[in-house]
């Protein structure tokens, strides 16, 4: 089938376009008219673009579809608000970044309709659109729409949110577009007083994964390394009593996932978890909403608990578990009890953690330096010249490393490092490296900024923290 073509563009504010796409989708429930905007422009202020996948109803007004225009059909596409969403998104993403699992709230609806009272962003497998509406290559973030509880309960926990409106729409496992017909997934009059997120802080790690391995009978923990300044941050910031709770993301070889039932509040028996399953593969891997660490336990095991997982701890295992976690080991706690699981503690080491090493290793006699928020205290902890120096050092790195990899049949391509602090007072540095996908998490210690996934050059904007990388075509050209 030829990639599919936009029927139309059209250029928002400078430096962002819209184009739109109709066409009907394949789903679990037949061919699904669609109208599809998706931006261009975010890549360049080193961000994901948006892509918001509406289905059509009947009241839309097309006599045919897909159309051959949407000349007569503009007072549609304006009362959809989606150009606002992009054009106010755009103009705030430098000082607001836009992250996954993140939500942004509205006073006044979206897509035309006063109860959808926020969005949230999400990663979907770019096979799943037809070809031709996203590019190979970029990263994009699939808009979802949320009623006032699904809000709520996204700002908890947001794979739990997505769990249940792909139930209710019928997709596995969860939903990747926009159905402005569909009654909200979860009661309204729900008291969510009394679930775990209310008593306990959470965390979003959208990269990490837990999971219930039905074979070997054990819950299994996944944390790519380049997670492990923010979690030392939060350990370091945590009582030890205290019970430590991480949102976690998906991933491509989960064949089911825990769906959560509001009535459950506490520890369940497998036997009673409600679970969805891909209904083209056998069921192999449970994943969960969450994992969480509870200390100051008699006895060690992990057990499923409403729509994730708790490893329950003595003081001894709590302890090595901080200790893993902080330093990046593998841990394993095996259960005490005879109805609880043992739980694996795995950190995933890719080619970014080796650049980070490397990074290390050239910086180590720098000075290590934490860029925080808010902006008094990054002006507070931080010293222009002496960060100045870290940067380069860094890029350094990352270039002799690349040096010394040889070649890999890669472009070489020209970036920049830009310091903005307090006035701001600008340094920038032209080097030539390999194109590399690395990732920053939310808060840093700088002498890992190679961490950084998505990105190919680092930014310190002044108003927040340390966190953009982008590729430039003409080094001479001046970021703001």
């Amino acid at each position: 089938m030829d990639p599919i073509e936009a029927i139309s563009s059209i250029q928002l504010v400078g430096g962002l376009d819209c184009s739109i796409y109709c066409y009907k989708l394949v789903t679990n429930n037949g061919p699904v008219p669609m109208i599809s905007f998706v931006t261009s422009g975010f890549a360049e202020k080193n961000h994901p673009e948006l892509a918001v996948h509406i289905k059509i109803q009947d009241e839309d007004g097309f006599e045919e579809y897909p159309p051959q225009s949407l000349d007569s059909h503009e007072d549609f596409l304006e009362s959809l608000s989606v150009y606002k969403l992009f054009t106010l998104l755009f103009k705030i993403c430098d000082n607001a970044p836009l992250t996954q699992r993140k939500t942004t709230k509205f006073s006044k609806g979206f897509l035309g309709l006063s109860d959808i009272k926020g969005v949230i962003y999400t990663v979907v497998n770019n096979f799943r659109y037809p070809d031709g509406i996203l590019k190979e290559n970029v990263l994009y973030f699939t808009v979802i729409a949320l009623t006032q509880k699904e809000l709520e309960i996204a700002e908890l926990c947001p794979q739990r949110c997505l769990i249940k409106i792909g139930q209710a729409m019928d997709e596995f496992p969860f939903p990747i577009y926009c159905d402005r017909e569909r009654n909200c997934s979860i009661n309204p009059e729900l008291d969510l007083s009394e679930s775990i997120f209310n008593k306990s802080s959470a965390y979003n790690f959208p990269d990490c994964r837990v999971a219930y391995e039905h074979t070997d009978e054990k819950i299994k923990i996944t944390i790519p390394k380049f997670e492990l300044p923010r979690i030392k941050k939060i350990l370091n910031g945590t009582e030890l009593d205290s019970i430590v709770i991480f949102n976690s993301g998906n991933s491509p070889e989960i064949d089911s996932y825990i769906n959560w039932n509001p009535e459950d509040t506490g520890e369940l028996d497998l036997l009673n978890v409600n679970i969805l399953s891909d209904p083209f593969r056998d069921r192999k891997i449970t994943s969960g909403s969450f994992f969480g660490f509870v200390p100051s336990q008699e006895q060690d095991e992990a057990i499923f608990y409403e729509d994730g997982f708790m490893v329950m701890l003595s003081d001894s295992s709590w302890m090595l578990l901080r200790r893993c976690l902080q330093e990046g080991n593998p841990c394993f706690i095996k259960s005490d009890t005879d109805t609880g699981y043992s739980a694996e503690l795995f950190f995933e080491s890719t080619e970014i953690d080796d650049i980070a090493k490397e990074v290390a290793d050239h910086a180590q006699n720098q000075p290590r330096l934490m860029i925080l928020t808010p902006k008094n205290e990054l002006q507070e902890n931080v010293d222009i010249s002496e960060f100045t120096e870290f940067v380069q050092s860094c890029v350094a790195a990352i270039k002799d490393y690349f040096h010394d990899k040889g070649d890999l049949g890669l472009p070489i391509k020209e970036y920049v490092v830009q310091v903005n602090i307090e006035e701001p007072k600008d340094i920038t540095t032209k080097v030539a490296c390999r194109p590399i996908t690395i990732t920053i998490p939310e808060y840093v210690s700088v002498e890992v900024n190679a961490l950084m996934k998505e990105i190919n050059c680092c930014t310190v904007k002044n108003s927040i923290e340390f966190q953009a990388y982008f590729p430039i075509q003409d080094c001479e050209h001046d970021h703001q």
